[in-house]
């Protein structure tokens, strides 16, 4: 009996069975192992893992990521405060510096009012009137160059001095710096004075101890402060009564006035100096001289019609004064 059939031994008939059990034991044995499927999974899973933890610092590097090869970040602080001690020490150090130069261009913006450079009146010392004025004019000792107003309180303290007739000028340098070194700052004042042309005798006895029984006054009959007589001065002929004025004031008296007036025109011309005195006379001025007197006419101004120009008698009288022979005075009120 053949057995080709393809039977099982067993004799149940089922031939497919033992076929396809011979070929599903490989694939079993390939697929379904348990070890190597739970192998395979923990193993995506910890790759898994592992790439979510994966640290940012490990990621591939970029332009913006890439740190530089020696790490300055702890030291970047430290700079930083170096840098603006720096600049605050600079900035104390400027501040301190233009505070000095401040203090230095202010302490030689004031000037002594003694330092003022400026003329003085004859016989008169510079330190006297100088403190005369700083006295007279109301004035500080020291000057603030930077006082807006100091011009014209300068003027107006000199003006009041009795010997000044004008204020010309008043220049002010201010104080400057010059290779950081302060140069003060500098007062000059150009002054035109009073020139005495008259001296004036007073009535009355001397007041002891005082030398002043004659007083002076310029070619307006402004009375001037005592000074010691000087030559070149004639007198008025007659004294005067009544107290003089202050200082600096017009004399109110018309004989001072007009015998002030005919001695400024002598002055004018040179001619003062040889004159020894002037007496009113009528209406008119009589001079003393050394050759003898000369009528000379009315007060200036007050000049009657006919009567020759200033300028005129003043050079007849000095061809007379100059003449070398003798001859009559001239009579200075007539046309020759």
């Amino acid at each position: 009996m053949s057995t080709s059939s393809g039977k099982s031994p067993s004799g149940d008939g089922k031939r497919r069975s033992r076929k396809k059990a011979a070929q599903s034991i490989p694939d079993i044995l390939q697929k379904e192992d348990p070890s190597e499927e739970s192998a395979s999974l923990g193993s995506k899973t910890a790759k898994k893992s592992a790439k979510e933890n994966k640290p940012q610092s490990q990621a591939p590097d970029t332009p913006q990521n890439q740190a530089s090869p020696v790490s300055g970040s702890g030291l970047m602080p430290w700079v930083a405060g170096l840098a603006l001690l720096g600049l605050g020490l600079a900035g104390l150090w400027w501040i301190d510096r233009q505070l000095v130069k401040n203090q230095s261009v202010a302490n030689s913006a004031r000037v002594s009012f003694a330092a003022i450079d400026c003329l003085t009146p004859e016989a008169m010392g510079r330190d006297a009137f100088l403190e005369e004025v700083r006295f007279i004019g109301h004035a500080e000792r020291e000057l603030n160059l930077l006082d807006p107003n100091l011009t014209t309180m300068i003027a107006a303290a000199f003006r009041s001095h009795p010997w000044v007739a004008e204020v010309e000028r008043v220049e002010i340098s201010p104080a400057t710096t010059r290779q950081g070194l302060a140069i003060p700052g500098k007062v000059s004042v150009k002054l035109r004075f009073r020139k005495p042309v008259l001296r004036v005798p007073l009535e009355g006895e001397p007041i002891a101890n005082d030398a002043a029984v004659e007083r002076e006054v310029d070619a307006l009959g402004t009375l001037l402060p005592t000074r010691p007589a000087t030559l070149g001065v004639p007198a008025l002929a007659t004294r005067r009564k009544g107290m003089p004025p202050l200082p600096g004031s017009t004399w109110n008296d018309q004989v001072v006035q007009g015998g002030a007036k005919v001695a400024g025109e002598l002055q004018k011309t040179g001619l003062l100096d040889r004159i020894q005195s002037l007496r009113s006379v009528g209406s008119g001025w009589e001079l003393e001289t050394s050759k003898g007197p000369v009528f000379w006419g009315r007060t200036p101004g007050f000049e009657s019609a006919g009567e020759p120009a200033i300028q005129e008698k003043c050079r007849r009288l000095g061809q007379w004064l100059s003449a070398p022979t003798e001859s009559d005075p001239p009579d200075l009120s007539k046309t020759q």
